[in-house]
């Protein structure tokens, strides 16, 4: 339960964003937001470098962003039934490059140079 201000908003600003998702699609964010919750906690009790709340809510968001698009652009209504096209076809509609998350690296551990970054980074089109 959050104890202080800045928690509660965090906590507010994470709800927002699981329920914006889509009904069909929102009980798999709604688990992944309280999975990524625990670790936090857990990762505090274990005394190592644990998730900010920044982090956690522009993973939230990009959740967020893919389901709506899945389900209002590619008209699935299952995450099992997402494949790589689809997250091409939403990388590609994206407005500007971004960090998107689980699914693509930013620019900084790109700049670790070759076998360094951490997550997939999409091929220049």
């Amino acid at each position: 339960m959050a104890t202080d201000q800045a928690e509660q908003l965090a906590a507010g600003r994470r709800q927002r964003r699981v329920l914006a998702v889509p009904e069909p699609l929102r009980p798999a964010v709604q688990s992944f937001c309280d999975f990524m919750i625990r670790s936090r906690e857990r990762s505090r009790r274990a005394g190592t470098l644990p998730r900010t709340d920044a982090t956690t809510e522009a993973t939230l968001a990009n959740l967020r962003d893919l389901a709506l698009f899945l389900a209002g652009e590619r008209g699935k209504r299952n995450w099992a039934l997402t494949d790589v096209h689809d997250l091409e076809a939403l990388l590609a509609n994206s407005p500007k490059p971004r960090s998107v998350g689980w699914w693509c690296s930013d620019s900084s551990s790109a700049s670790r140079g070759p076998g360094r970054a951490s997550s997939w980074i999409p091929p220049a089109v």
